[in-house]
């Protein structure tokens, strides 16, 4: 699907960090690459605003993704900015961390 754009050549345990400016910039890149890391049978794990989480679950849809699927399966895990670096509205690493180790041991789960 996405295959031939330099921009989406990682390989598998890649972290991805975008600068953008707008929402629409945002999208243009995280919609192809959540989409193409689900159709290669990986796991995605995005931590984003609510209101950018909407637009990717509208997008992967339109795109023939079946979003609630894949969340029910494990292969798109969502998760808040606040929930995942600020839990207790403060930036505590052990807690990210162990949020972080219960997703990865659903993997092996």
């Amino acid at each position: 699907m996405f295959r031939h754009s330099p921009l989406f050549q990682f390989r598998h345990g890649d972290h991805l960090r975008v600068f953008y400016r707008s929402e629409d910039a945002l999208l243009e890149v995280l919609t192809p690459y959540v989409a193409e890391g689900i159709l290669k049978g990986e796991r995605c794990f995005c931590a984003q605003k609510p209101e950018i989480q909407k637009r990717l679950v509208y997008d992967l849809r339109f795109l023939g993704i079946d979003t609630d699927e894949e969340i029910k399966r494990g292969a798109l895990e969502l998760h808040t900015e606040a929930d995942t670096y600020l839990p207790n509205k403060r930036f505590e690493p052990p807690v990210m961390m162990e949020m972080l180790t219960r997703s990865i041991g659903r993997i092996a789960g």
